[in-house]
C-alpha cells in the first residue's frame, strides 16, 4: 500500500507535506477505535481527517493548539502517484 500524503497549510502560510506512515495509522486506530479503511471514504468525519493528519505530522504539540494554527489540510495524493509522475516527466 502506498503511503498517502497530506498537504498541511498553516496560518503563517507555511506548507508541509507529510506521509501517513504505518506508526501514525496504528496510533490513529488505537486512539479512535476506528479502522482506517480508506481515506477518501465519504463516511470519514473531517475531524478524524485532521486527527489523522496530526498523527502523520508526528503529533506536534497539543492537538487543539495545532488545529488552531491551520488554514487547511488536504489529501495530496500518495507516494506511488508521485513516483509515476516523476517517471513520466521528460528529462
Amino acid at each position: 500500500m502506498a503511503a498517502p500524503i497530506f498537504k498541511i497549510t498553516y496560518s503563517d502560510e507555511r506548507v508541509e507535506e507529510v506521509k501517513l506512515r504505518p506508526r501514525a495509522q496504528i496510533d490513529f486506530e488505537e486512539e479512535t477505535g476506528d479502522a482506517l479503511v480508506t481515506l477518501d471514504s465519504d463516511e470519514m468525519r473531517v475531524s478524524k481527517l485532521y486527527l489523522l493528519a496530526w498523527f502523520a505530522a508526528g503529533k506536534p504539540g497539543e492537538f487543539e493548539d495545532w488545529i488552531d494554527s491551520l488554514d487547511a489540510v488536504e489529501l495530496a495524493g500518495d507516494e506511488d502517484a508521485d513516483a509515476e509522475d516523476d517517471s513520466t516527466r521528460p528529462t
